[in-house]
């Protein structure tokens, strides 16, 4: 439902303007008027059914038929419709769906496998609700109900908005044009992108924190998972990628290193990242005892929701790290460990830790937890 409202407006220098304001319907549309009745006039030619008119979209049509050197030139807007719907024969019948397998297939040869699992998965669940349709046929306000449930930045500007480019004929990186581009402009232009909201201080586990965290974990699943992020700092969803990929082949206790590869990293190529001798206490503890490293989502949120209800662990265990590694590891072994920036370190995490912390943190090893509890379904006989 279109919702409207007229506000009046006095300038500095005196000049009043009446401004329509709509909403509801599409993009939103403000217009300024010198007299009340022609903004009353355009209020209810908005609520009269021209409600999926975008109005950016008329403007720019009236300005070329005014402006054109072609022999159209001067002719109404009306006009202008009635010709090309007369003498329009018809709009290219490829669906969306088919354009994606188009999409895919151009990148496939020039993008890394795992960036390219991320779009396959994107577009198939946008197919889903749209592979059926043409391209000409979106409209931006069914986009944008689409994405109001689908929030995802990624999704959204980096997946999305290049594919819509791609279909209008714009060249975007690695994929070349379209011959044909079914749309002349891409309905994402009137969708603002995503926009940063300023962080505040990163949250992060101290070392009594900590401690509580790793004794909950004692007796699941994830006793494993949570020790290695927290001491190694390396990115959750980089450790779940290694461990499909099978922790074993690429944990060494011998030299002490653990293996991210490039498939497994979020950053260009992979790295060798340190066991400290705290986590290879616990490693070897866990392997006396058949203890296995596993990821398990739900052990993870129940042991989390106990301790700390509602709070937000995303990334924070990259953050406990980092927080306490940058008080006792030299800057540039931690950026290599990390695959972050000196600019980020100095940024987040400076002086968010004492070095007294910082070695009580890394000094954390399995004499000093009850370690008791170990259930029965985390033996690996």
């Amino acid at each position: 439902m279109i919702k409207t409202s007229i506000t009046k407006q006095v300038y500095p220098n005196g000049q009043t303007y009446w401004q329509v304001h709509a909403s509801g319907a599409g993009p939103r549309y403000r217009k300024k008027f010198h007299s009340r009745e022609e903004a009353e006039k355009d209020r209810a030619r908005l609520l009269a059914g021209h409600v999926d008119v975008d109005m950016r979209e008329v403007t720019a049509a009236l300005q070329m038929l005014r402006t054109s050197s072609r022999p159209g030139k001067g002719a109404s807007l009306t006009q202008a419709v009635s010709y090309f719907l007369e003498k329009c024969e018809g709009t290219s019948t490829v669906t969306i769906a088919e354009y994606a397998k188009q999409f895919i297939a151009r990148k496939t040869p020039v993008i890394r496998a795992k960036t390219l699992a991320e779009i396959r998965s994107y577009l198939r669940h946008f197919c889903l609700s749209f592979g059926e349709t043409r391209p000409a046929d979106v409209i931006v306000k069914q986009l944008e109900q689409y994405l109001s449930l689908h929030t995802s930045r990624s999704y959204r500007d980096k997946v999305l908005r290049p594919f819509f480019d791609w279909l209008s004929g714009r060249k975007i990186r690695h994929c070349t044009a379209l011959e044909s581009p079914p749309i002349s402009r891409s309905p994402f232009d009137f969708i603002p992108r995503f926009k940063y909201t300023k962080q505040g201080k990163v949250d992060f586990l101290r070392v009594a924190e900590v401690q509580r965290l790793i004794q909950a974990a004692v007796p699941t699943l994830s006793l494993g998972y949570v020790l290695i992020c927290l001491f190694t700092g390396v990115r959750p969803g980089e450790l779940r990628e290694t461990l499909k990929l099978g922790l074993p082949h690429h944990l060494d206790l011998e030299h002490g290193t653990l293996t991210i590869l490039p498939e497994a990293s979020k950053i260009n190529g992979g790295r060798e990242v340190p066991i400290r001798p705290n986590l290879a206490a616990w490693l070897q503890w866990m392997q006396a005892h058949g203890v296995p490293v596993v990821y398990s989502r739900a052990d993870l949120t129940q042991i989390w929701e106990s301790l700390w209800p509602g709070r937000d662990r995303q990334d924070i265990f990259r953050h406990t790290f980092l927080s306490h590694g940058y008080r006792l590891i030299p800057p540039h072994d931690l950026l290599i460990q990390t695959g972050t920036s000196l600019a980020m370190l100095r940024k987040h995490y400076l002086k968010l830790v004492t070095t007294e912390e910082a070695r009580q943190f890394f000094g954390l090893e399995p004499k000093d937890f009850d370690l008791t509890q170990i259930g029965p379904q985390q033996k690996v006989e």
